[in-house]
């Protein structure tokens, strides 16, 4: 429903009249056709005039409190949305002239007068009022139109050669109205001159009938200096005969859209960190470079992939402000070593690639290498910091062989590759022997994740025994793949492959739902193994995400295996590539009850510092130390040392590896608590351990105090041999 007042069918009518004769003779006049409110006096009038309702007024200029123009200027003041008609008893056409130009919508002579003349001409001027507001309205609409599209509008009269422009179109340039003139040669001129014959051209296209509007986006000079981006729009008008006689339309300042263009583009093919090329532009200009090189037939180009070596350690010691001001000075060094025509980009993370066109030799960009990493050897000074950095470098030369833009760039990471296995600092050429080993390694990669898929990987148990009795405590889950063929692959030849493509955090979670639940289930059949613990290894990659102790939290949850039979062990990279994230995830897991233990102890350069300053509840000697002992004075000193220290910290210890009898009593002589090995048992299939069970004597990992004379040789907890 509309908010506009309806117009009343009798519009009300406020008669201004002083006489009384002459009141009546209208009152006769007008009833009929109006609801009537009389007053005698111009305050009167006044008074109802500024109460809303009044739709028309018939006044009388000439009243006891006021005369002549004065009585009408002193109503319409009161009330100037309303029409009045004005009344007077003289002809006096200045007296009218000048009531009509203050706002009255008729001037009327008593002695004229007639009943119709009267209603007309107060017809007329509420009608005529009514339009008077529309076109009021229209006008405002189109006023505020104009000021919310923000545009200037100009008129193009081609006959009388006038160009007409809006003072916002000035103002948008900040020009004065007398600046650019009124000849259409003055908006021309301020064109930018790469823009002017296309606009011109344009223009005339749609003058002469051979487009239906004219549009374009051009540069226009700013009385600044500068130039600025607008939007032109015009549509001309046509006489009988289709000539253009005239065009009119609006300019918008599209600056501020064109700049963000521009920053789109920029974003798009620029690294928003170092200013160097993306990977997408520098993908673009390889795939230039490859068919320049393809058509000139002799000389090529080459492409070097390089990576930092240890930027983790600076971004998670340092924080990543201070790494994000290496990779800027880095980049800053690469840009400074190669050719102006060389093309330097950053792929994303601390790997950067160069693009060598038109190269003599592949000496040429060998010692562009070395340039590189004698660049690079310079120290950083970073604020406070001064570091240092170097990199891995892969190179591959393309002379027009057919491969593509993207084969290029593999073969560069795979020499790049290549060269961080050599050590830091090393430059590696590409050679189809690393190809060959890299699709080996790639089909080991889609074998892994088909396992993960189909089911190819089982867990094995290894049991882990008290010593010097022998009883059993509890076991490390173990992963194993079971290829299509029935070969049994070792984790050595699958795992590094699971770290390297992030594969680890779905098979970790795999074999810590696995583990839990098959030790769960074993409670619920045989109570007597309630207390038997299970310990699962941790990736570092798998232990650094976000949601790690949520995991366990929802896999404990899920299995219903109580937390303090579940163990997970560590070694001492995760400890150190992070200390901070390191104690707290570590404390984390420690509030949930389970246990942690420290895998590969001793092997580490600073493995007791790490005692004191993280919760961990066992150690696990390295098998190196326990198959050399008896024997070597050296490693028996360590092992001693550790098993002293880790009496004095409250910790348990486990010596792996055990493979004989000898080796048993020995680490029991020592008083090492708990051991695992092919003496007691290889790792065992989930169906082999019920028979294990069967068998062997149990008791809770941690049970104290330990026995300080070697007892005589356990018995072995199973003949099972596992081979693969």
């Amino acid at each position: 429903m509309s908010d506009l007042p309806l117009v009343a069918l009798r519009p009300r009518l406020l008669l201004l009249e002083d006489s009384l004769t002459e009141a009546e003779q209208l009152l006769g006049w007008l009833l009929s056709t109006f609801d009537i409110t009389h007053v005698t006096s111009v305050a009167a009038a006044v008074a109802l005039l500024k109460e809303p309702g009044v739709d028309v007024a018939l006044i009388d200029l000439c009243v006891d409190d006021s005369r002549e123009l004065a009585t009408f200027l002193r109503c319409h003041e009161a009330a100037p949305h309303v029409p009045f008609v004005v009344q007077s008893g003289i002809d006096d056409q200045e007296t009218a002239l000048a009531a009509v130009a203050a706002g009255a919508q008729d001037y009327l002579v008593k002695r004229s007068f007639t009943a119709e003349l009267v209603r007309r001409s107060l017809r007329y001027a509420i009608e005529r009022s009514r339009i008077e507001a529309e076109l009021r309205e229209t006008r405002e609409r189109y006023r505020l139109a104009l000021a919310g599209a923000n545009d200037g509008v100009w008129d193009w009269d081609i006959v009388a050669g006038r160009f007409v422009v809006s003072e916002r179109w000035h103002s948008m340039l900040g020009y004065s109205l007398a600046d650019v003139g009124d000849e259409v040669e003055g908006w021309l001129g301020l064109l930018h001159p790469s823009d002017r014959d296309e606009v011109w051209e344009l223009l005339q296209a749609h003058l002469g009938g051979e487009a239906p509007h004219f549009e374009v986006e051009h540069r226009i000079l700013h009385a600044d200096g500068g130039w600025r981006w607008v939007r032109t729009r015009g549509l001309a008008v046509r006489n009988a005969g289709g000539l253009a006689t005239r065009i009119a339309g609006s300019q918008g300042d599209i600056t501020e859209r064109r700049n963000a263009e521009a920053r789109l583009v920029c974003a798009a093919t620029t690294d928003g960190l170092t200013g160097l090329a993306n990977r997408s532009s520098f993908v673009e200009r390889l795939r230039g470079a490859m068919a320049r090189s393809a058509e000139a037939g002799d000389r090529g180009c080459a492409v070097l992939f390089l990576d930092l070596d240890r930027f983790k350690v600076v971004n998670d010691g340092l924080g990543h402000h201070v790494g994000d001001r290496l990779l800027v000075a880095v980049a800053q060094r690469l840009r400074m070593t190669v050719r102006p025509s060389d093309i330097v980009a950053r792929f994303g993370g601390d790997e950067f690639a160069l693009l060598v066109e038109r190269m003599d030799s592949h000496a040429q960009v060998e010692e562009l290498a070395a340039r590189i990493h004698r660049s690079l050897a310079r120290p950083f000074t970073l604020g406070s910091d001064q570091l240092h950095a170097s990199a891995s470098v892969g190179i591959v030369f393309h002379t027009g062989d057919g491969v593509t833009s993207d084969e290029v760039l593999r073969n560069a990471d795979i020499a790049m590759y290549r060269s961080k296995r050599l050590g830091r600092g090393c430059t590696e050429v590409f050679n189809e022997r690393d190809h060959a080993q890299v699709a080996q390694r790639l089909d080991l990669e889609n074998g892994l994740r088909r396992a993960i898929r189909e089911g190819e990987l089982v867990v094995h148990y290894q049991p882990i025994v008290r010593l010097p009795e022998g009883s059993l405590v509890g076991f490390e889950s173990l992963v194993r793949w079971r290829t299509p063929d029935g070969r049994m692959m070792p984790p050595a030849d699958f795992i590094p492959i699971a770290e390297e493509t992030g594969l680890i955090n779905e098979l970790g979670s795999w074999v810590l739902r696995t583990a839990c639940l098959r030790m769960a289930e074993l409670a619920r059949v045989q109570p007597d193994t309630a207390e038997l613990t299970v310990s699962v290894n941790i990736s570092p990659r798998q232990f650094v995400e976000d949601s790690f102790v949520e995991e366990i939290e929802r896999v404990l949850a899920a299995t219903g295996l109580a937390p303090r039979r579940l163990g997970l062990e560590i070694t001492e990279t995760v400890l150190m590539e992070s200390p901070a994230v390191a104690a707290q995830t570590l404390h984390r897991i420690r509030a949930l009850g389970v246990r942690v233990l420290l895998d590969d102890f001793g092997m580490g350069y600073s493995s007791l510092s790490y005692l004191r300053r993280f919760p961990i509840d066992c150690l696990k000697i390295d098998r190196t130390f326990t198959q050399s002992v008896p024997g070597h004075a050296e490693d028996e000193a360590i092992m001693q040392a550790i098993l002293t220290l880790a009496d004095a910290l409250g910790l348990e210890v486990v010596a792996e590896g055990v493979e004989s009898e000898e080796q048993r009593l020995h680490l029991s002589g020592l008083h090492c608590g708990y051991a695992q090995g092919f003496y007691f048992s290889h790792p065992l299939e989930a169906i082999e351990v019920d028979t294990v069970l069967a068998t062997a004597t149990r008791q809770p990992f941690g049970s104290r105090p330990r026995p300080r004379l070697p007892l005589p040789a356990p018995r072995r907890l199973a003949e099972v041999r596992h081979r693969g």
